[in-house]
């Protein structure tokens, strides 16, 4: 059953430290629910194994995030026993009255728990913690944290608050809507340092916790966010290197930073990008673990940072990281070469090149050893979204004339042929050449009167392999089916 393998994968991603979430007493029930109202064979057998399971981890304990604690435990062995009523296997009536009379047990220690004010132990506390998270109850999770680390300064380390209780709590914070979302991570990630220093060994921060707390900061959107994310990434890696922590970044967390870095808004956006990619090469030869080798998101960001900056010389200080990540593939340090994102953002730097004539004069000619470069490359398929870049800079950097007419009835003729020519472009298109010319390249009969283009008239072989663009896509991933298998000239 599909909903038993997501409780399981949470629990195996828990064990392993890659989460701090474990579902709770609910998500049990549910799942017990689900499998009362199966048809599969086999359903009383594993009702009875997932119960077995909520008593060994004594989830049923864990009820100080429940409305109605009682209500929600006696849901969970009614559930079981229904999956075995309609199962139809052996034994009904012994097996049912087991499971009641385990219900029975399970009530009576948990009003012994509650008469006698009982303490829980550490895995308790966070799984509570967990629940009340996931209902939105942050204050009452913090408060939960507070009461942890009092009786643990007391004496009480049954309830010793270990790693897995501040980065829940931090996840907590991470993933919510307070606009002080990144202060509240950051202060319980400093009371987990503190209480590792303070000799508690359980509570030594862990990979998990550093991508929360950096993960925290750059969705923030607080002015100073790159800065503080990098900051971290570099202590973290100092620290990993002089023994006081197990763990170190990875590429992936390193390319967070330069992303972050890159729609920061920051004048200096672009040398920073730059130079936390150039350490992060420099750590990863140093180093030489592959969980640290550059992939391509890094390089086309870094290209974007310089992209957006106001700086003099962006267009050849973008062109430079692209020949770098060339270099850097050859030699076989990465394995990601240049990519389409990497091209259109050396493309976009050029299109925005806004200073003096001197300075689009070198932008030009970068836009134009570029785009050679990428037609030529059989693995680099520009998309819709590279050809309106292209459009822009053409636009943007030539004059409108005779030379620019030409260089825009190429470049539409290269994406009409790969199938690129979506609405995007033939808007672009509008913005660039003149009525006359624009009836040259796509037809009298497609231009109507007012100078616009008619869009339904457009063949859709002109657009035949636009995708649309989903929100998250897998940069170094290629683009699929038989007209990406080699570019056409």
């Amino acid at each position: 059953m599909e909903a038993e393998q997501i409780v399981k994968r949470m629990v195996d991603m828990y064990s392993e430290g890659r989460s701090t979430i474990l579902p709770d007493l609910i998500s049990y029930s549910m799942l017990l629910d689900a499998w009362s109202k199966s048809d599969e064979v086999g359903r009383g057998e594993r009702a009875e194994a997932i119960l077995d399971s909520i008593e060994e981890r004594q989830i049923s304990f864990d009820t100080s995030a429940y409305e109605n604690p009682e209500s929600t435990i006696s849901a969970t062995y009614v559930a079981a026993m229904r999956a075995v009523i309609r199962s139809g296997e052996d034994n009904i009536v012994e097996r049912v009255e087991k499971i009641r009379q385990r219900a029975v047990k399970r009530e009576e220690l948990m009003k012994e728990m509650t008469e006698s004010n009982l303490e829980t132990n550490t895995h308790h506390m966070n799984s509570v913690m967990n629940s009340l998270i996931r209902v939105g109850r942050l204050s009452r999770a913090t408060a939960l944290l507070d009461k942890m680390e009092e009786h643990y300064r007391n004496g009480n380390y049954c309830m010793k608050p270990n790693v897995v209780s501040y980065s829940t709590l931090m996840n907590g914070w991470a993933k919510s809507t307070d606009p002080q979302k990144s202060t509240q991570t950051m202060i319980i990630f400093d009371r987990l340092k503190s209480m590792f220093l303070s000799g508690n060994q359980d509570a030594q921060p862990n990979f998990v916790s550093y991508v929360t707390l950096v993960d925290s900061i750059v969705k923030s959107g607080e002015e100073n966010a790159a800065e503080r994310a990098e900051n971290i990434v570099r202590s973290m890696y100092e620290e990993y290197k002089s023994g006081k922590i197990p763990v170190k970044p990875n590429a992936q967390l390193v390319a967070t930073v330069i992303d972050c870095w890159s729609k920061s808004g920051d004048n200096n956006a672009g040398e920073r990008a730059e130079a936390l990619l150039d350490w992060s090469i420099d750590i990863y030869q140093e180093d030489k673990d592959p969980k640290l080798r550059p992939i391509a998101f890094p390089f086309s960001s870094a290209i974007t940072a310089w992209a957006k900056s106001r700086k003099f010389g962006k267009a050849t200080h973008a062109k430079a990281i692209l020949e770098k990540m060339k270099f850097l593939y050859k030699s076989g340090i990465i394995k990601s070469p240049p990519n389409i994102y990497c091209y259109t953002a050396v493309f976009n730097a050029c299109a925005y090149t806004e200073r003096d004539s001197l300075e689009k004069r070198d932008a030009l000619k970068v836009f134009v050893d570029v785009y050679k470069e990428m037609i030529n490359e059989d693995d680099v398929i520009p998309n819709h979204v590279t050809f309106v870049t292209v459009l822009t800079a053409l636009r943007n950097l030539l004059a409108p004339d005779e030379r620019r007419a030409s260089a825009v009835g190429t470049v539409f003729e290269k994406c009409k042929e790969m199938g690129m020519c979506d609405f995007s472009v033939i808007k672009r298109l509008q913005s660039v050449v003149n009525p006359a010319q624009l009836k040259e390249l796509v037809g009298d009969e497609r231009v109507k009167e007012n100078g616009d283009i008619d869009i339904s008239l457009i063949p859709a072989l002109w657009s035949c392999n636009v995708e649309s663009m989903p929100k998250k896509r897998n940069r170094n991933l290629p683009r699929k089916g038989p007209a990406f298998q080699k570019k056409r000239r």
